[in-house]
């Protein structure tokens, strides 16, 4: 839960925000993408168009505590969708992660590295239809992607890559949330990783590295 004041024309974020295996931001790494007189202007600001400054703050909380709220009530997908985009850029790439000890289940390698990645291309391109592009809030049924990467790359230390997820920055727009992290392994997988969440928990503008 967040708490937003307002000192010199500009917005103060205190408090956390919980994003799931994208981590937890907290205080200063919380930021509103504008300021004040800009904000009034946001379609989520319409009904304080003349409100005071504390006012517009209170309702700012308001409306992102609930947007928390929602990411929370649905986590699994959008830790769902994370994980998605973790894989494609992986899949895209061939990620050689083996090369790192810390992401490698080394009794799961198999000879051939070549299979790791086109073993899995066909079935992986569907559940990434599931995924890119659509909402995360619950109307929607969707594959498991967490239970999926484990069975299909047994040799990738997933839960290594998600203990070490550095959260780095939130901003909070209108009727989005932004966030940036990257992983603590050297960030093989994951450098400046960003995207922005709407109002349906969708994953809207994709970046790393």
């Amino acid at each position: 839960m967040i708490k937003i004041t307002v000192a010199d024309g500009k917005f103060v974020v205190n408090g956390c925000f919980d994003l799931g295996y994208m981590g937890v931001y907290r205080n200063e790494q919380i930021k509103v993408d504008a300021d004040v007189s800009a904000v009034r202007l946001w379609d989520i600001a319409e009904s304080y168009r003349d409100a005071s400054e504390e006012e517009l703050a209170k309702g700012l909380a308001y409306y992102f505590n609930s947007f928390e709220e929602k990411v929370q009530q649905n986590i699994k997908q959008v830790n769902d969708n994370f994980l998605m985009r973790i894989y494609s850029d992986m899949h895209d790439a061939e990620n050689v992660f083996w090369n790192t000890d810390e992401l490698t289940v080394a009794s799961k390698m198999p000879q051939d590295v070549r299979i790791i990645y086109t073993a899995n291309t066909d079935e992986y391109l569907k559940i990434q239809d599931e995924y890119f592009d659509r909402p995360n809030d619950g109307t929607e049924k969707k594959t498991d992607v967490q239970e999926w990467i484990k069975k299909k790359l047994p040799m990738f230390s997933l839960d290594r890559l998600l203990s070490g997820i550095v959260a780095e920055y939130l901003y909070l727009g209108d009727g989005t949330v932004t966030f940036q992290c990257s992983d603590d392994v050297g960030c093989e997988i994951l450098c400046a990783a960003c995207d922005t969440l709407d109002e349906d928990l969708r994953f809207t503008d994709w970046h790393n590295f």
